[in-house]
């Protein structure tokens, strides 16, 4: 018994290594708002503002429908101010894993659904007088995404973040022992302290 208990497991084990197949990904999304008001033969200017991800995704297929992976991203959020404080700067790191199921799919054209979830850190360095706070986000997200398949080997991939489905617990404290936090949950609920970058980002993928 205590064999063919071994025999299968290694079985088991060989089908899941040999169906697995490994991917990267890589996706940038970029804003940039600068806003003007005119009444009355007046105009002024707000700050212009800036922002910009790299999201790189390392994972692998454990079969044809489902696959997992790690999905570390970096936001960064730039505002040209025009009085003396200059340019304010902030740095968010995500740190994430996610699932992916396939729902349809054919030769070329998928559709599936994503579900990451991590921790976003916000270590803010201010430059004024005003006091330094971090920013600690918990987050769950789920969106669907449309793959198709340029090659064997190389995909274009968009996902649908107007239709995502999300989670966060935000939590921020400054140097003067102030906190502060809040939950959110709905569609289109944002996991960041910035506004999505997009509705929809598009990127690509190679396959192992």
């Amino acid at each position: 018994m205590k064999n063919i208990i071994i025999a299968c497991t290694l079985m088991v084990t060989a089908v899941i290594t040999a169906n697995a197949q490994f991917f990267v990904e890589g996706s940038v999304d970029f804003k940039y708002q600068k806003t003007e008001v005119t009444s009355g033969g007046v105009s002024s200017s707000f700050p212009s503002t800036f922002s910009y991800s790299i999201s790189p995704r390392v994972g692998y297929w454990l079969n044809n429908n489902i696959a997992v992976g790690i999905n570390p991203t970096v936001s960064v959020y730039k505002m040209s101010q025009t009085s003396s404080l200059g340019t304010v700067e902030d740095i968010m790191w995500d740190f994430s894993a996610f699932g992916r199921y396939r729902l349809w799919g054919t030769e070329k054209l998928s559709l599936l659904i994503e579900t990451p979830a991590g921790i976003i850190i916000n270590p803010n360095k201010s430059e004024t007088e005003a006091p330094t706070f971090t920013q600690k986000v918990i987050h769950i997200d789920a969106y669907p995404l449309i793959s198709y398949a340029l090659t064997e080997r190389f995909s274009i991939i968009t996902r649908c973040n107007f239709l995502k489905l999300g989670f966060s617990h935000n939590i921020i404290k400054d140097d003067n022992g102030y906190k502060q936090t809040n939950s959110t949950f709905g569609f289109n609920a944002q996991s960041t302290a910035f506004n999505s970058l997009g509705n929809i980002s598009i990127g690509f993928t190679y396959n192992f």
